[in-house]
């Protein structure tokens, strides 16, 4: 930016906000003052269409910036004389530097600009190739004999002012005072270079060929096109730069001039600080950065090294791939992540996709990519990058759960809050419990007992343990669910039915207590009772007594078992027998056999009850 266009960004920047003794330039566009483009229109009106329109004169009631009022007729006067006039607006370093363009102190301003309009850009008076030259017809001499084109002025000096003499700019390349250091001037060429760059740069620059050895090397510097960033002779940047960074950068770089304009902005983006983590020329490491990834970001984030060391590191920051998640530069979403966080974790994690298509919807922060509800996106004192310790950090959605079960006997692993010994926390089946069997873990021996039995409960064989048991809690022992029996009636609801119409209950039955007889999971015999079935009856009936040994003498004669004559649960018929009467008998004896028919035939007893020749088994003298 030239100093002449500073000088009026000044002026408008003074017109929006008047400085002490500054003049209010009014800037909109309506066109002159009404007032005095009645006499003064006539002459001027062409003046507004040029390319280049004095701010005062192009909108407003503007003309008193610089005039005073006057009746018509009588000649206006300045509102100050000569380049004070001027100074009024244009107040910026680039005017009052120790050394000033001795026209301005003499002709003035008007000198090389016209007051109104202009064709030429900054209001000159004439192309600024041919404008030096009105005064300054014979450069060579000054110049080392040099053909100077006025073109090429504003390359080393500056026009207004300058604390060096002869208007130089402020930074000055060291050989300009010798130009055969760089030129070679030959016949057709007065401007020949000694030697082509980059070597010609080399030839002072002494680190400039380590440079070029590097990893990445900057494309201009690479191609020895120096000058497309550094002025050969003199500029107003440091280091003889043509432009101030980021203007500079963002000529080749217009991708990252949209970055600038981002809902979020990394920092030495914002104040144009590119060299914070670019070298300019070449480096050892990718993308021309000033140090390893990690190691760069350390600088202003010094954390980094801290999540490097934590017990659980995130393995982009491990692997110091900070750009993994983060844009270096700017971007829409918040933190300068590449993607919004569910997509960006789903791009090296695909537990999301899976969670989302469970029936259930799966763990709410896992479907509804939360990710960091649990995790810390880089490095944490816990396993798995999580926020907090397991117990609390399930709990900080679960506390329903803990109030809940605070006064009853809890499950060791909630209680002890190991939520992820049964748990996964995504990718996991129904109600996030692990995959397989996670009863297992703790009760390996009793399943491997349960498994040689020779019958196995069926929630217990297809391993639903959570039918019958409550996992994390409950007042009732065993952590069962509810009261054993109305737990076993809940899926046995034939037998319920059938012990709701009985006359007579089985006393065990009837209390509920079906562990009386049955395991709770597998049984050495049938039906999740022991491998005999008079082993189940002997808890409660004295089979060696001889009451009952003479009584069911015949029955144990034929090896007949208990359930043979009696309903182990519910019967209509006295002493839970499965029939009354001949019925009963039936059971044991074939009325339909010959020998039976041709006894009975004898005696007209075929269609009797067998009670009115037989005694019952339950007499004792029978």
């Amino acid at each position: 930016m030239s100093t002449l266009t500073s000088a009026l960004l000044t002026a408008l920047a003074l017109a929006a906000s008047p400085a002490p003794g500054a003049i209010s330039v009014p800037l909109h566009v309506g066109g002159p003052d009404p007032a005095c483009w009645r006499c003064h229109e006539a002459k001027l009106g062409k003046e507004l269409a040029k390319k280049s329109v004095h701010a005062p004169f192009r909108g407003g009631p503007g003309c008193t910036a610089c005039h005073q009022p006057h009746q018509p007729g009588a000649k206006s006067a300045p509102v100050a004389q000569g380049a004070d006039l001027c100074r009024r607006c244009h107040q910026d370093e680039g005017f009052t530097r120790a050394h000033v363009h001795s026209i301005i102190e003499g002709d003035g301003c008007t000198a090389c600009h016209a007051p109104h309009a202009s064709d030429q850009p900054k209001l000159l008076t004439e192309a600024p190739e041919a404008l030096c030259g009105t005064c300054h017809p014979d450069l060579a001499p000054k110049h080392g004999g040099l053909p100077v084109e006025g073109k090429h002025c504003l390359g080393c000096h500056t026009p207004h002012s300058s604390a060096s003499k002869a208007l130089l700019r402020q930074v000055v390349h060291e050989p300009v005072s010798d130009c055969s250091s760089c030129h070679a001037p030959k016949p057709g060429a007065p401007f020949a270079r000694s030697a082509q760059p980059p070597a010609l740069c080399a030839g002072c620059h002494d680190g400039l060929d380590k440079e070029l050895s590097g990893k990445s090397v900057h494309p201009p510097v690479r191609d020895g096109d120096c000058t497309s960033c550094h002025s050969p002779h003199a500029a107003r940047q440091p280091r003889l730069l043509v432009e101030a960074r980021p203007a500079l950068c963002l000529g080749c770089h217009p991708d990252l001039e949209e970055k600038q304009k981002a809902k979020v902005v990394h920092q030495p983006v914002r104040r144009g600080a590119c060299a914070d983590c670019h070298r300019p020329h070449a480096s050892p490491e990718p993308k021309l950065l000033s140090a390893g990834e990690q190691a760069l970001c350390q600088r202003c984030h010094p954390q980094v090294l801290r999540w490097t060391s934590m017990r659980s590191s995130h393995d982009p920051v491990r692997s110091g791939s900070c750009t993994s998640c983060h844009d270096a530069h700017g971007g829409p979403n918040p933190r300068l992540l590449v993607k919004t966080g569910e997509k960006l974790c789903a791009e090296c994690h695909d537990v999301q996709a899976e969670e989302a298509k469970k029936p259930s919807g799966g763990h709410p922060p896992v479907s509804g990519g939360e990710c960091a509800t649990c995790h810390q996106p880089h490095g944490a004192e816990w396993d798995s990058l999580l926020r907090e310790r397991p117990e609390r950090l399930c709990l900080q959605c679960h506390q329903d759960l803990e109030d809940k079960l605070a006064d009853v006997k809890r499950h060791n692993p909630f209680a002890g809050g190991q939520c992820i010994a049964c748990h996964g926390a995504h990718g996991q089946g129904d109600h996030l419990v692990r995959p397989g069997d996670p009863c297992a873990r703790c009760h390996a021996s009793a399943e491997a007992r349960w498994g040689r039995g020779a019958s196995r409960h069926k929630p217990v064989a297809e391993r639903r343990c959570a039918a019958c048991h409550e996992p994390h809690g409950t007042a009732i022992p065993r952590l069962l669910r509810k009261e054993p029996g109305a737990l076993c009636l809940g899926c046995h609801e034939p037998l319920a039915k059938k012990i709701a119409a009985a006359k007579v209950v089985h006393p065990p039955v009837e209390g509920g207590e079906c562990l009386a007889c049955h395991d709770a999971h597998a049984g050495e015999g049938a039906r999740l009772l022991p491998r005999r079935l008079q082993d189940a009856c002997a808890d409660c009936h004295d089979l060696a007594a001889r009451a009952f040994t003479v009584r069911h003498a015949p029955a144990t004669s034929h090896g007949l078992t208990c359930v043979t004559c009696h309903d182990p649960h519910a019967a209509a018929a006295p002493h839970l027998f499965l029939e009354a009467g001949v019925a009963l008998c039936d059971r044991c004896h074939d009325r339909h056999q010959a020998g039976w028919r041709r006894i009975h035939d004898a005696v007209g007893a075929a269609g009797s009850p067998c009670s009115e020749c037989h005694q019952d088994h339950r007499k004792s003298d029978h």
